[in-house]
């Protein structure tokens, strides 16, 4: 337990530092800005990777019991979850996380109308899902830090990274799109049969 909140913490210090105007802008300038952002990319990706082996050789005493109907739901959490990944993704957004604004038009932004963060939205539905389904020590400890993360984004993102607002139309399902649902099914698809092999727990039979 004691590697999963060092490795925690390490993940938290490495973006409350970066997020600092002065550390930022001196690596910035000693690295150049995109060899900057490679860097902090790979460091993320590889504290990531330091948590889930930190977690998975975490000791899990329970805390709760799980009921059928609350990994039900957790199995439907994930469908908008997957959309709203796929849109983070599929998106230009000049407000969040993304694919970056090139390409954003604001009298079309699509899914947008739903979220202007759609990938710290997909995030809080995850790490929310997963800390109700789990009801361990490690997995309140982990899931629990990633939800407040998450919840955290929402208002620094809103911000940061202030645009002009779009226009008030209503939400129409060319917003939607039938490209981004098809591709949210397939992730889908792909999370089910893929989390028995990596991560070792088939959702499905869990429910049964």
């Amino acid at each position: 337990m004691l590697s999963l909140i060092s490795s925690i913490a390490l993940f938290l210090a490495a973006h409350i530092l970066p997020a600092l105007p002065a550390p930022r802008t001196r690596l910035a300038r000693r690295l150049g800005e995109r060899v900057y952002l490679l860097a902090y990319g790979v460091l993320s990706l590889l504290l990531l990777a330091l948590i889930a082996v930190a977690y998975a050789q975490a000791p899990r005493p329970p805390l709760w019991e799980t009921p059928i109907w609350l990994r039900h739901l957790t199995l439907l959490i994930m469908l908008p979850c997957c959309y709203f990944l796929v849109a983070t993704f599929t998106t230009p957004n000049p407000y969040s996380i993304g694919i970056g604004a090139k390409g954003f038009d604001p009298e079309n932004p699509g899914p947008l109308r739903l979220s202007k963060h759609p990938l710290l939205l997909a995030l809080c539905l995850w790490s929310g899902a997963h800390l109700a389904v789990n009801g361990d020590a490690a997995s309140a400890l982990l899931f629990g830090f990633l939800l407040l993360l998450s919840l955290a984004g929402f208002p620094m993102m809103a911000a940061k990274r202030r645009a002009p607002p779009f226009p008030g139309k209503r939400l129409s399902f060319s917003d939607i799109g039938w490209v981004r649902i098809a591709l949210a099914l397939a992730l889908y698809a792909l999370l089910l049969w893929a989390h028995p092999h990596v991560i070792g727990v088939d959702p499905l039979f869990t429910v049964r």
